[in-house]
């Protein structure tokens, strides 16, 4: 009996925080997600955009199951943080929103293209959607090229493209 109250008691608990978390995705996208799927940090003064928040954003719409706000995101990133070479910080020099981003740091994060290529994959399964495969292995092959063989170590992957070969 002592297990199946356990059970009940988790369930509830699960079910309880799964629709609060759903009402602060919701809150997080009205506050931070513009209509072109751009994930913007206030907190910066140069109102940045960073290819981590932009990949967290994809999971957690892949995971909402908000297909909508998923393809605007990875539009974006695609259009603006680059297709075959990302990079992960993107803002705007002056701090007016009214104008015109760039490239800050053109090199990648590859934390935040794992999340990237494994919420593509996922979307693809769940939503029956090849073409994202086919992007996902395109990032799957940029990140086997950041793969290194260190003595008594073994495989690592570098964390970005530039600066950590050594």
């Amino acid at each position: 009996m002592k297990g199946k109250l356990f059970i009940a008691c988790l369930l509830s608990a699960v079910f309880s925080t799964q629709a609060l978390a759903w009402d602060l995705w919701d809150e997080f996208k009205s506050t931070n997600v513009t209509e072109e799927g751009r994930v913007v940090d206030y907190s910066e003064k140069n109102l940045i955009t960073t290819s981590e928040g932009q990949s967290y954003a994809m999971f957690y719409a892949l995971v909402a199951n908000d297909r909508k706000t998923f393809d605007q995101v990875f539009a974006w990133s695609e259009n603006n943080l680059g297709k075959d070479q990302p990079s992960w910080l993107w803002g705007i020099p002056d701090g007016k929103m009214e104008n015109p981003g760039k490239i800050l740091d053109t090199n990648n994060a590859t934390d935040s293209d794992m999340w990237i290529a494994y919420s593509l994959l996922e979307a693809a399964r769940i939503w029956n959607a090849p073409e994202y495969e086919a992007r996902a292995n395109d990032y799957l092959a940029k990140l086997k090229e950041l793969v290194r063989d260190i003595p008594n170590v073994g495989k690592v992957i570098l964390p970005g493209r530039v600066g950590f070969e050594d």
